[in-house]
Parts: structure tokens; sequence; C-alpha cells
């Protein structure tokens, strides 16, 4: 009797009609969406239709003001057809080949990256180093650690402003801060 219905019980477990090769309908349909969400945000941001940036601040991305125009788009129509065609080669790889193909996807990866990465505007070094982007980086090469947390309430004064806050949030807690002080 028990050996019955163990024999019922990995039966009824083994799924039925799936032999590996289909994507189960819980990823592919996230990241159907997902790639057509994307899609749609990209056409918007070239027809200039997708407010970014800040209106009060009176700002927008670099990228987004050069939106269209090819030195921004070669990289990614690189970068696209390359991953589309290790996804492809990825799929038709038998199982055994797996350890080969999380090898490919690196190999392939890390030059994907540096090519999207050279071409992006700014550069990752401005980015860190600007008091616009990012008001961390000149207070870390003027103050010391302990001198910075020890004093925190003296240098405020005397740290670099950031442009206007973009989200409710920030402007709030912003505001907020700057009342209480």
């Amino acid at each position: 009797m028990n050996e019955v219905l163990l024999e019922e019980r990995v039966a009824a477990a083994a799924p039925t009609g799936t032999d590996g090769s289909r994507v189960p309908r819980l990823v592919a349909w996230p990241v159907l969406a997902g790639a057509g969400l994307t899609v749609l945000v990209v056409v918007a941001m070239l027809l200039r239709l997708l407010p970014t940036g800040s209106r009060e601040g009176g700002w927008t991305y670099p990228y987004d003001r050069l939106a269209g125009q090819w030195h921004v788009l070669w990289p990614a129509a690189v970068a696209v057809p390359v991953v589309l065609g290790l996804l492809w080669l990825s799929r038709r790889a038998p199982a055994r080949f797996d350890a080969a193909v999380a090898v490919g996807w690196f190999a392939a990866a890390v030059p994907v990256q540096l090519l999207l990465r050279v071409y992006a505007l700014p550069s990752l070094g401005q980015v860190v180093a600007s008091d616009r982007a990012n008001s961390f980086y000149s207070p870390s090469q003027r103050w010391g650690f302990t001198e910075f947390l020890g004093n925190y309430m003296g240098l405020v004064e005397q740290l670099p402003r950031t442009r206007a806050p973009t989200c409710p949030a920030r402007r709030c807690c912003t505001s907020a801060s700057t009342r209480s002080a």
C-alpha cells in the first residue's frame, strides 16, 4: 500500500509536458512586458514626450538632450544584437555546456559594458567628482573622517550645495531640516 502511494506522489510531482525547451510563463510574460515598456520609454524619450531631470532645478540629463544622435545610439546598436545573439545561442546550447555558456556570457559582457560605459555621457569620474551630482566627494577631499563627523554642524555651511531637490519627499525633508536649524 505504501509503495503505491509513493509511486503516485512521485508521478504527481513530476511536471508533465515540460522538456526544458520552453521558458516558463511566469518568467516569459514579465520579461516581455519589461522589454515592451522599455521600448515605449525609449521612444517617448526620443520624441521628447517623457520629461526627465528636474523642472524646478532647470536641468535635464545630457543623454536625454542628445537622444537620437548617432554617437549616443551606436553603442546600443552594437550591444543589443550581441545580447540577443548570446540569448539565442544560450537557448540552443545543450545542458552539458552550461559552464561554457556562463563563461561566454562573462567574456562578452565585459567588452559590451566597457563599450557602453566609455561612450556614456558624462563619464563616471565626472559624476563622482561633480558637486552638483555628488555632494560627498569634495568634502572627503577637504576634511578627514573624524573631523567631518566630529564637527559636522560646524562644517554644514561650507558643504557644497547640489541642484534643487528632484523628488517631493527629499524637498520636504530638506525644507524641514533647514527650518529646524
